[in-house]
């Protein structure tokens, strides 16, 4: 009984590979995977910012958190009545998604605090206002009042009524 012709010469590349391997001439080591990078527990939250009392007939529709970088979190208010809202917010950039908006900012005084206030000619119904206040440090110094359809004088009663305090994880 003899070998088929051809069979020896099929082994040859396997012989070849399973020699190499076990000589260290394979395929490389891997080394073991570095440790992930270590980060602190817990985030620290922004500011809690609020006004009180808000106008007759606003609910709380939905809170946003959203992380800012650095372990800090950030947070949004949305209110509404009818097709009214508030947007009380501390730490997001809500001026993102008005980008596009021309928007001409001044600032105003209300009761001894400064606010940057925005509007635009693009929607007359838009009123936005910035708290200025270098105790406020990033990426928590965003913080502030966004209205729609809500008039000026309610809005302005918002911004003296805004207060902050002490995130959850800061207090």
């Amino acid at each position: 009984m003899g070998v088929a012709r051809g069979a020896g010469r099929r082994r040859w590349p396997v012989l070849l590979v399973l020699l190499a391997t076990l000589a260290g001439c394979g395929p490389a080591k891997h080394e073991p995977a570095a440790p992930p990078p270590t980060r602190s527990a817990a985030f620290r939250h922004c500011p809690e910012a609020h006004v009180r009392p808000l106008p007759a007939g606003f609910r709380l529709v939905r809170r946003d958190l959203s992380a800012l970088g650095g372990q800090h979190m950030g947070e949004l208010k949305i209110y509404r009545s009818g097709r009214s809202q508030i947007q009380v917010f501390s730490g997001p950039d809500v001026y993102d998604k008005l980008d596009d908006m021309d928007l001409v900012s001044r600032r105003v005084s209300v009761e001894g605090r400064t606010f940057e206030l925005w509007t635009t000619t693009i929607d007359r119904t838009l009123l936005v206002a910035q708290l200025e206040d270098d105790r406020l440090r990033a990426p928590c110094d965003n913080v502030g009042v966004l209205t729609r359809h809500v008039p000026r004088a309610t809005f302005m009663g918002l911004l003296r009524d805004l207060r902050l305090a002490p995130g959850p994880a800061d207090q």
